[in-house]
């Protein structure tokens, strides 16, 4: 069985709760978005996690249009070769992703 409580507060005490409240909330977010900057320092991803992360294209869309295209110092080696992984360096890839994004042609079509 679960109970509830209805409690009226004032605008004037719900004014001086935001008071005591929005410093603490504020540096919360702010911790929480600097946390998420340094997960990304120093991590490298593979092409199947920057596609979920970034693009949502497929892995040869991302190769034609953006490696091979932008040639972005980010994919330690371009061309890995057959079985090898793309190694990329997530912090700088999600800075490039941001400044270059509207420079992608995100309606190219795959060419042979």
């Amino acid at each position: 069985m679960s109970e509830s409580i209805t409690i009226e507060l004032s605008s004037k005490s719900i004014d001086k709760i935001v008071e005591l409240l929005e410093p603490r909330v504020i540096a919360k977010l702010q911790s929480n978005r600097k946390t998420m900057i340094e997960d990304t320092v120093n991590r490298i991803i593979n092409l199947n996690e920057f596609n979920k992360k970034y693009v949502k294209k497929t892995p040869d869309w991302i190769k034609q249009n953006i490696f091979y295209e932008f040639k972005p110092s980010w994919v330690e080696d371009i061309h890995p070769g057959k079985g090898k992984a793309f190694r990329i360096h997530e912090d700088e890839a999600s800075q490039w992703m941001k400044e270059h994004r509207h420079e992608i042609d995100w309606n190219a079509k795959l060419h042979d």
